[in-house]
């Protein structure tokens, strides 16, 4: 039988507590098998740290959930944040069956992605709303499914206010981000000296 696998992908600039929270409420509701993480190699943001780092971070804020994985897929092959790319590496690698989360940001330039007919086709979407967007999701929604065939979802999801970016610059400003991210993670960018 195939495990239903989640690709979760993102600079993770640095992991933190709302995309475990995230990953986890996508389980629950959806019964993912496993959600796999994947950081971006080199994405634009000036501020984004190493890809290592970064992945170093990551490991450590997911080891003890044996439903999260993280994949290097896209250093490893030197993919570039091209999902159509690394979605067919992971295909070739593995059999599962795979759903894609985007943000509904995302959802409305599907249309630009490179070979999206192809990704609509053979895998599924879910879709990560705010509160005020229902109407403009649904009709985008609609266009797809007639336009591609495509299987898109839309999660039922609870938001945490909690961003890297956020976390960034109370790091810069000397705050606490306790509770924000996992322990050994706050421990290692302090150790480390990460985002002052």
């Amino acid at each position: 039988m195939k495990n239903k696998i989640l690709i979760f992908g993102g600079t993770f600039n640095p992991i933190h507590n709302g995309h475990l929270i995230l990953a986890e409420h996508c389980i629950n509701e959806e019964d993912f098998d496993k959600v796999v993480f994947i950081p971006t190699m080199n994405p634009y943001y000036k501020d984004t740290l190493d890809f290592d780092t970064r992945l170093k971070m990551l490991k450590m804020a997911i080891k003890d959930n044996d439903k999260f994985a993280y994949s290097s897929i896209e250093k490893k092959y030197n993919l570039e944040g091209k999902l159509y790319l690394i979605l067919e590496k992971i295909s070739e690698l593995s059999d599962d069956d795979i759903t894609i989360l985007i943000g509904s940001d995302s959802l409305m330039n599907l249309d630009w992605w490179y070979k999206i007919d192809e990704i609509l086709k053979n895998y599924k979407i879910l879709v990560l709303k705010r509160d005020d967007e229902d109407e403009v999701i649904s009709i985008k929604i609609a266009e797809y499914k007639e336009k591609y065939g495509a299987d898109i979802k839309v999660l039922n999801n609870k938001r945490v206010e909690i961003s890297s970016s956020m976390i960034r610059e109370m790091i810069k400003n000397g705050k606490s981000i306790k509770y924000l991210v996992r322990d050994d993670v706050e421990k290692f960018i302090r150790d480390e000296n990460l985002y002052v």
